[in-house]
């Protein structure tokens, strides 16, 4: 383990470095996440499913954060944006087993003292669904960004839930500057990325007995981790 990361995570020559990575699985609210540090951090954030693309061992961020989502609610999410296939539960599990990387790192972490200055965080979409307000002062604290009243609602008219429904009507993929840093929805919010039933937690029950079995077994260890309910 290099004692320092060897690289630093910049969006390009001339741009300040990434000092905030968010990562997760997909359809856990990783895009708000990244929508609300965007405009905390001046745009200096990396955003990214994986492990091994954005490594905090090789690349060196103060914070990582990763977004964690009940694994039934996630796969039913993703079924309904991208369909599903036979390849579908073996995406969803490689990308909780990234989730395991960062859950491992930051354990050898806190057990030998390992880059006392970077933060790893995991944020569960349960805690903060339909809780705008109380999601932006978790991330501004989380990353030490003082964040005024003004500054909350600025952030809200952009990143809200029912901002971000409106916006996944459409698809919005036009860009927009503020301060040289893109736009807090530009470009994770895609078309349907929010359905008629807002995110609502629970919606993985929906799912095939069947399906739910091969989810549990594969993945037991999320369940027990983050403690969600393994009822099928």
């Amino acid at each position: 383990m290099p004692e320092l990361p060897p690289y630093e995570s910049r969006h390009g020559f001339e741009k300040e470095r990434n000092s905030v990575l968010v990562s997760g699985v997909a359809r856990s609210g990783s895009t708000v996440a990244w929508q609300v540090i965007n405009l905390l951090n001046n745009g200096k954030v990396l955003k990214s499913h994986g492990f091994q693309d954005c490594c905090p061992t090789l690349f060196r961020f103060e914070n990582v954060i990763i977004t964690t989502r009940h694994p039934f609610d996630a796969y039913f999410s993703a079924k309904r944006v991208w369909g599903g296939d036979n390849n579908s539960l073996h995406v969803a599990e490689s990308q909780w087993n990234d989730v395991g990387a960062f859950l491992l790192l930051k354990n050898f972490q806190e057990s030998t003292g390992y880059r006392s200055d970077m933060n790893i965080t995991f944020l569960k979409y349960e805690d903060y669904w339909n809780k705008d307000s109380d999601r932006i002062l978790f991330l501004s604290n989380t990353i030490n960004k003082k964040v005024t009243d003004k500054k909350i609602n600025e952030i809200l008219l952009e990143t809200s839930l029912g901002k971000n429904a409106e916006i996944s009507k459409t698809g919005q993929t036009t860009t927009s500057k503020r301060d040289d840093s893109y736009s807090a929805v530009l470009p994770r919010v895609h078309l349907s990325h929010v359905g008629e039933k807002r995110g609502i937690p629970g919606q993985g029950s929906l799912l095939g007995r069947d399906v739910k079995e091969k989810i549990l077994k594969k993945m037991e260890w999320v369940f027990d981790e983050f403690e969600y309910d393994k009822t099928i």
